[in-house]
Parts: C-alpha cells; structure tokens; sequence
C-alpha cells in the first residue's frame, strides 16, 4: 500500500501529471551526500520507470528504500542501493510498490 494522504500536508506540482504522487521526507543520512536527513522527496508511483531512474520502494520487509533501478523484468528488479551503490536482485512480486522519484527539495 502507499503511503497515506494527510490534506494538511497536500502540495500541488502542476508539472507531474501523476495524481498518486506523494512525498517521502528523508529521516537518515544513509544516503548522504545524494540526500540527506531533512530532504523532500516527491514520488510518483504512476510515471514509467526507466534504467537509471532513482526510484523509491517498499519490500516485503516493510522498509521503504532509495535505490537506483539497474534492471526489471516480469519476475526480478535489480536496485543499486543509493547508500552502499551495491546491487540486489528482488523478486518482483516482493515489492510492494515502486515509485520514481520525480522531485527532491534539499
């Protein structure tokens, strides 16, 4: 599931057409220096996701992670970490959701 609308927290991005986006403030400086503790990131969960893309997504184990999508097929997706830049292979169908991230504020 994504995460959950709050309306005090609604802010309008005319330039993304995706109407699920939503907004992921980093709590961690794990991924420093690409974002740090304190950042706002816009996701849009409904634009395509293309190799390359940084993308954020929610695994089985209930973490929501920063990656970088290496590879995606019908049963694997493979992410670089933002934090390690190392890559893993997931089933698929362990992931939750997945969203590109279209916007940062830092």
């Amino acid at each position: 599931n994504l995460p959950v609308r709050d309306r005090r927290m609604m802010v309008e991005f005319p330039d993304l057409r995706d109407p699920n986006c939503f907004g992921l403030l980093v709590d961690t400086d794990r991924y420093a220096p690409i974002y740090r503790e304190g950042d706002l990131l816009v996701c849009a969960p409904g634009q395509q996701i293309r190799r390359g893309d940084r993308i954020a997504f929610k695994a089985e184990d209930g973490y929501v992670r920063l990656a970088e999508l290496a590879k995606q097929s019908t049963f694997t997706t493979d992410v670089a970490d933002l934090a390690t830049g190392e890559t893993e292979t997931l089933p698929t169908a362990s992931l939750i959701w997945t969203a590109r991230i279209a916007w940062a504020r830092q």
